[in-house]
């Protein structure tokens, strides 16, 4: 029997189900255009940039005649060599059979992998719109060693409206990169490795970064996740860092608008800030995230937006640093709310913003578990409704004589004071143990050693009281403007008479200090 060859057009094929209808076979498999049917061959070894290039303008000039229908382009099972980059359009779909089965492999000095048709850096206007990426890996030839220098894996530049899902890039300078008239895109479970993992700039709409996983690799640029611009969710997913260089895991910049949700922080070697916050960035926030290992959770500019929930893991003294917050999360009796939590043990540090570097305490304000600790060297502010001191410590009094004022021998002198703003008060309990010599008249009791003289002010004295033993009555305390403060108690009636008897002053004062 002899066999005519017939072309696909002349074929048909029918589905078995109900309501199937009959198409021809090149209809059919015109659904999905291999690399293998343009001789790609998968095995790592053959260079397979032609044949995949060929797949997909091939399935690009099938498109529709409003251009967004055409074809998907296919990656079996294997490892795809390419020498040179390859290039997408609008409405372009490439898939494989998974992201730990089907790997595009190269390693192209000044060149991405996957690129724009456009270029590497297409110009305002020369956008792609539909571009959907899934289920499959781009690799570079070093694997987990060092990334090439000037290498970029997935190049989404002027990319909108588009979807890549399931997609692993491992092994590059910057693995993703995302530039200018980028906006609406999702990138769904996609992993990303390399010096930046990813670097991601728009200027518009808002872009979905959902259950992502973004690891540095080799000598860290300082940055695993950059933002340089635009709106951005990330939600749930990881940034993590094992590198020591490692600086910054998620760096936003520019005018940005970003917000976490739910996203896992981790530096397993040595110190990194997890997330740095600076330039003009806009409403934004941080919500339910979590991070083990980093030195600083979040560090200045300003994040315009909340902090909810910040937990933090596997560190005995994390920190959260935070620069201009805007409440917008609900309200309480009418009332905006801001709520940052800490497990218990843990501290909330507050910097004010002229501050000259994360260790400098001289204006930092903390919330500790007992209570809100202050600076231990006072900050003033020049705001006269702001709290902006409290102090407590004890002090011991200095004692002197005047003329004919007996001589008192002290047992004990304890003095403790609270200053809270720039009112001072203070206690001083004196135990006499006796009395050498004999005598009436006026005492000096010196508090200067508090540190805080009173206020120099016209007309101003600060006023207290004392308590004696029965040896002797006081008629006056007070202490003038601007002095240490010195304490002047008259002490009046009979000569006290040397004795050995154990006697007491109690002796309190409020002022306002300098």
């Amino acid at each position: 029997m002899s066999l005519t060859r017939q072309k696909a057009g002349n074929l048909t094929y029918k589905n078995d189900g109900t309501g199937a209808v009959v198409r021809t076979i090149k209809d059919k498999l015109g659904e999905t255009v291999s690399v293998k049917d343009f001789g790609a061959v998968g095995d790592g070894v053959t260079d397979d940039t032609a044949a995949i290039q060929a797949a997909i303008d091939y399935a690009y000039a099938q498109r529709g005649v409003s251009g967004d229908t055409q074809p998907s382009v296919y990656i079996p099972v294997g490892e795809y060599l390419v020498s040179d980059s390859l290039r997408y359009y609008s409405y372009t779909t490439i898939h494989g059979d998974g992201r730990n089965s089907s790997y595009i492999v190269g390693d192209l000095a000044s060149k991405s992998v996957i690129r724009p048709n456009f270029g590497e850096s297409p110009l305002a206007g020369e956008r792609t719109i539909g571009l959907q990426l899934k289920d499959f890996s781009i690799n570079s030839l070093v694997g987990l060693g060092l990334p090439t220098a000037n290498t970029i894996g997935l190049n989404l530049d002027n990319v909108s409206y588009s979807k890549i899902e399931n997609v692993g890039v491992l092994g590059y300078a910057i693995s993703i990169k995302t530039a200018q008239s980028f906006y609406y895109v999702k990138l769904l479970q996609v992993r990303a490795t390399g010096a930046i993992a990813a670097s991601l700039g728009a200027n518009g709409g808002s872009n979905l970064v959902q259950n992502c996983e973004f690891n540095s690799q080799g000598a860290s640029s300082g940055k695993i996740v950059e933002v340089l611009g635009g709106t951005w969710e990330f939600i749930s997913g990881s940034i993590e860092s094992a590198s020591a260089s490692s600086t910054h895991l998620l760096d936003v910049s520019g005018t940005s608008a970003v917000k976490v949700f739910g996203t896992y922080f981790e530096c397993t070697n040595g110190a990194t800030v997890a997330i740095e916050v600076g330039g003009s960035v806009g409403q934004g926030g941080f919500y339910g995230i979590s991070f083990h290992g980093a030195a600083t959770l979040i560090t200045d500019n300003s994040p315009k937006g909340f902090i909810d929930w910040v937990m933090p893991y596997g560190r005995s003294n994390p920190q959260v640093r935070i620069g201009e917050i805007f409440v917008n999360d609900g309200t309480v009796n009418g009332a905006a709310r801001a709520i940052i939590k800490s497990t218990a043990g843990n501290r909330v540090d507050f910097y004010d913003q002229t501050e000259t570097g994360f260790s400098d305490t001289r204006s930092r304000t903390s919330i500790v578990t007992q209570g809100v600790e202050f600076p231990a060297t006072a900050y003033e502010d020049s705001n006269l409704n702001t709290l902006d001191v409290y102090e407590e410590g004890t002090f011991t009094a200095t004692l002197s004589r005047s003329g004919t004022a007996p001589t008192l021998v002290l047992g004990s002198n304890v003095g403790k004071y609270t200053r809270i703003g720039n009112l001072v008060t203070a206690s001083l309990t004196l135990y006499i143990s006796s009395v050498s010599v004999a005598g009436s008249g006026v005492y000096l009791i010196d508090l200067s050693s508090i540190g805080y003289p009173v206020v120099t002010l016209a007309n101003y004295s600060a006023t207290g009281s004392v308590s004696y033993c029965d040896w002797f009555s006081c008629d006056s305390v007070y202490c003038t403007s601007g002095s240490g403060p010195i304490l002047v108690p008259s002490l009046n009636g009979t000569a006290i008479t040397a004795n050995a008897n154990v006697g007491r002053i109690y002796l309190t004062i409020q002022y306002h200090c300098a």
